[in-house]
C-alpha cells in the first residue's frame, strides 16, 4: 500500500502523524482528557479497521497537512510540527496547550487554508492515513467493508448505508449518534400504566429488537398485574389489552411508513420489529384465551 506520495514528502508526513499520536498519548497519561475532535482523530489513527480517516497533503514546499474532519467535512484540520507552525503563524490551535509548541498538533484551517484547498490547480494527494503505516499489524491495516462511504455526503447515503457506516465510524464520532436517531427513533402517542397519554420516542436498536418491543408493550402494561387482572378485573383486563395492541399496531404502521425508504439491510432490521409486533400481540392474545 502506498500514498502516492515521493519517498521524502512521505516520510515527513508519517513523522508528523507519529508525532500527532505521541503528544495525544502523553496528553492522556499525564491524566488531561483529550477534546471530541483529538479523541476521534486519535481513535481513527490508531483503529483505522474500525474507522479511517482521509488525508490530505500539499507537497509543496512547505509541506501542508490537512485531517478530514467528522463533524464538519467542510473544515478539515491543518496538522502541524513546531517548525512548520512558523510558516502558518494564522493557524489556531484546537485546543491551545504549551505542548503544542513542540509537538505536532490539530489546527483550525484559515482563510488561506481554504482557499488554498479550494484551489483546482495546486497538486495534491489524497489517501487515508491506513497507508502510512502508521498501525503494525496487517489486519488492521485492511480497509472495513464500507470504508468508502465516510467519502460521500452524509445526505447522499440511503438507510440501509448508514447503518453499514455504523460499524466503520470510530465510537467517539457524532455522527453515530445522529444515524442511532435518525433509523432507530420512532415517535409514537402512547400512555405508559396509570400516566397519560402522550408522544414519546421509542428506540429499537437492531441487535435488542425483542427485548425492547416487549419492554414497550410492559411500559402500557406491566407484566406482574396482567394475569391478576384477567383473574380479577377481566374486563379492566381486556380494555388495556386492547388498547396496547392498538399501540403496538400504530407503530407497525409506522414502520410500513419507512418500507418504502429501502430495500436493504434497513428494510431487514424493519421487517424484524414488525416481526416482534406481531410475536408481542400473539403471546397477549394467548393471556387471554386461558379464560376460555
Amino acid at each position: 500500500m502506498t500514498t502516492g506520495l515521493n519517498q521524502t514528502v512521505e516520510q515527513k508526513v508519517k513523522e508528523v502523524f507519529i508525532g500527532l499520536l505521541e503528544s495525544f498519548e502523553k496528553k492522556r497519561l499525564s491524566g488531561r482528557k483529550l477534546v471530541s475532535d483529538e479523541e476521534i482523530i486519535y481513535n481513527s489513527l490508531k483503529n483505522p479497521k474500525l474507522g479511517d480517516v482521509k488525508v490530505t497533503v500539499f507537497p509543496g514546499p512547505p509541506i501542508q497537512i490537512f485531517i478530514n474532519n467528522r463533524r464538519d467535512p467542510d473544515s478539515p484540520f491543518a496538522v502541524m510540527d513546531s517548525q512548520q507552525r512558523r510558516d502558518f503563524i494564522e493557524r489556531r490551535a484546537v485546543e491551545e496547550s504549551k505542548d503544542n509548541d513542540i509537538a505536532p498538533a490539530l489546527y483550525l484551517i484559515s482563510f488561506n487554508d481554504r482557499e488554498t484547498l479550494k484551489n483546482p490547480n495546486l497538486e495534491r494527494v489524497e489517501f487515508y492515513s491506513v497507508f502510512l503505516g502508521l498501525v503494525d499489524d496487517q489486519e488492521e491495516k485492511r480497509l472495513p467493508p464500507g470504508h468508502e462511504l465516510l467519502d460521500r455526503p452524509y445526505e447522499s447515503l440511503n438507510p440501509s448505508e448508514k447503518m453499514i457506516l455504523l460499524n466503520v465510524l470510530a465510537k467517539a464520532d457524532p455522527i453515530r449518534n445522529r444515524i442511532k436517531t435518525e433509523l432507530f427513533d420512532f415517535s409514537l402517542k402512547y400512555a405508559r400504566y396509570k400516566q397519560s397519554e402522550e408522544q414519546r420516542i421509542v428506540t429499537i436498536p437492531p441487535d435488542q429488537i425483542a427485548e425492547h418491543i416487549g419492554q414497550l408493550s410492559r411500559d402500557m402494561y406491566p407484566q406482574n398485574l396482567r394475569t391478576i387482572l384477567l383473574r380479577d378485573f377481566p374486563k379492566d383486563h381486556d380494555r388495556i389489552c386492547n388498547y396496547v395492541k392498538d399501540r403496538l399496531e400504530s407503530l407497525n404502521r409506522l414502520i410500513t411508513g419507512r418500507l418504502d425508504l429501502d430495500d436493504g439491510q434497513y428494510s431487514y432490521y424493519l421487517r424484524q420489529i414488525q416481526q416482534s409486533i406481531v410475536d408481542q400481540i400473539r403471546q397477549i392474545d394467548m393471556l387471554a384465551s386461558r379464560r376460555r
